[in-house]
């Protein structure tokens, strides 16, 4: 009898380990939609998920990206900044807030790298979202990262006609385990 119970013990044991180690690595996508109005009723024409890490990360960020068009005689846009702005002003209404991180690009987007840090792509947290010594350490659990830039409508890139805007919506989340490393190394 008491046999039994230690393996039924043991068993739980094991149920639990699984159970902790499924958990830490489940992949855990931030799903933001955003709604841009189109002649097909939204804009988003590819949705993507992925995962990334550095060399020597703990963990991985999972990514959730949309790219689509949004065309100027629809949204009413005259400028990647109106686009910005928009987009700026719904992630405001949902209690995200624009930061400073990222400037020179974020790896979540890698167009970010040629656009305009706050002209063309801005990357959001939210504000009770943070770690580290003293809380300085902003998106600790998740960000946001947009883009939006012209499409020209002629064949040659001097004509300047703008016909609509690439827009891209990219959350960044990261895995439990990574999160919980990253704590550690603040």
């Amino acid at each position: 009898m008491l046999l039994r119970h230690k393996l039924l013990l043991l068993a739980f044991a094991c149920l639990v380990s699984l159970a902790a180690v499924w958990w830490f690595y489940m992949p855990s996508y931030l799903d933001l939609y955003v709604p841009i109005s189109s002649y097909h009723g939204h804009i988003w024409s590819q949705t993507s998920r992925m995962t990334f890490s550095f060399t020597g990360d703990s963990g991985v960020t999972h990514v959730l990206r949309r790219d689509g068009t949004a065309y100027t005689d629809v949204v009413g846009w005259q400028s990647a900044g109106d686009g910005l702005r928009f987009l700026d002003h719904w992630l405001v209404e949902r209690g995200w807030q624009r930061t400073d991180m990222y400037t020179e690009g974020d790896p979540a987007l890698p167009e970010s790298g040629f656009l305009k840090f706050g002209e063309t792509y801005a990357v959001y947290t939210l504000p009770e979202d943070r770690s580290g010594f003293g809380g300085n350490v902003r998106g600790a659990m998740g960000r946001v990262t947009v883009a939006v830039w012209p499409i020209s409508e002629g064949p040659e890139p001097q004509e300047c006609k703008v016909a609509g805007f690439n827009v891209v919506v990219v959350t960044a989340k990261p895995s439990f385990w990574k999160a919980l490393t990253d704590a550690f190394d603040d």
